[in-house]
């Protein structure tokens, strides 16, 4: 063994594209070993599980091998999870969207918080593997796409396109919590981040509201196209969308406080008070679209990725550290 490669978002490690560190030959009870040590820093509080796989002197992965604990096999590496900066209490859904291949979105919760069913995002219409959010540093994943160190795979979504599990993900009743990073190609209508499917509405609406040109979270006070929205956003300019610019967005509902909350950027950019609590949306959890009337609209153009959802309100500090940290 000459050195082991590694990832730290859950990719497959390569020997062209990811990090490694040379191993170290050892003798222990007359056995040849080969170890290494490995020290990174996270960048952001999503990554947190560490994949290694040895590699030898003609630069050939080696056979799948056996694990040894606290490691355990994933797919054809070793994996270590270390436990997220944003706790994974609750968490209801995790999708990195780093697969770069293949009609679904993997779901990443149940390694993050076992004991959760995982959700794949399908994906429908126009929505195709791409680049995701580029963190401009070496803690990477395996080369794809022309990939350099910092970026990974994400979503493109054109006026056709979205993603979608094939059940609910969350109850919209109770207090949730969604994040997703995005980049807006236009500012011409409206254009939904995530939704929840009701029967003729989605129970909410992480999205830009081309009305005030700002990002915005808005529900409606019944599954029924009438009524008067609810919606919050900024006063001042911390939610106004910006076309070609990576953004992270995350909604919030505080269910005992009737409160709904958008943070832009891990900033919080507004609250409104509800009179009425949001009701259940027992639909699939949509991402890139919405529904209104019965019929899937404001498609949402441009990239999507790493998007989360939690069944519980998000502190301030935990919806910072998941945009800059």
């Amino acid at each position: 063994i000459d050195r082991f490669v590694y990832t730290t978002d859950g990719s497959e490690p390569s020997t062209q594209g990811s990090p490694s560190v040379p191993a170290v030959r050892t003798v222990e009870a007359g056995t040849d070993k080969a170890s290494a040590v490995l020290n990174t820093t996270a960048i952001n509080a999503n990554q947190n599980l560490v994949k290694v796989r040895a590699v030898n002197k003609a630069g050939t992965p080696g056979p799948n091998g056996t694990c040894a604990s606290p490691l355990v096999t994933v797919g054809t590496a070793c994996g270590y999870a270390v436990a997220p900066l944003t706790s994974a209490k609750f968490l209801k859904g995790a999708w990195g969207i780093d697969d770069t291949w293949g009609t679904a979105a993997s779901d990443q919760v149940s390694t993050l918080n076992p004991g959760e069913t995982a959700h794949a995002l399908n994906l429908r219409g126009g929505a195709a593997w791409a680049l995701g959010y580029n963190r401009g540093n070496s803690w990477t994943q395996a080369d794809a796409f022309g990939a350099k160190d910092g970026t990974r795979g994400g979503m493109y979504l054109t006026n056709s396109g979205y993603l979608e599990t094939a059940e609910k993900v969350i109850d919209t009743s109770q207090s949730f919590t969604v994040g997703a990073w995005v980049n807006l190609s236009d500012t011409n209508s409206y254009y939904t981040v995530a939704s929840q499917d009701g029967s003729q509405v989605s129970g909410f609406y992480l999205q830009y509201a081309v009305d005030i040109g700002k990002w915005s979270v808005s529900a409606m006070p019944s599954d029924s196209t009438s009524g008067t929205p609810i919606r919050t956003s900024s006063a001042d300019n911390t939610a106004v969308a910006q076309p070609g610019v990576w953004t992270h967005l995350a909604g919030v509902y505080d269910a005992p406080a009737k409160q709904l909350s958008l943070y832009v950027d891990g900033k919080k950019a507004g609250s409104t008070a509800l009179t009425t609590p949001l009701w259940n949306a027992g639909g699939p959890l949509v991402i890139g679209g919405a529904k209104w009337n019965a019929t899937r609209v404001d498609h949402f153009p441009g990239f999507v990725d790493d998007v989360q959802v939690w069944q519980r309100v998000l502190s301030p500090q935990d919806v910072h550290d998941l945009a800059t940290v």
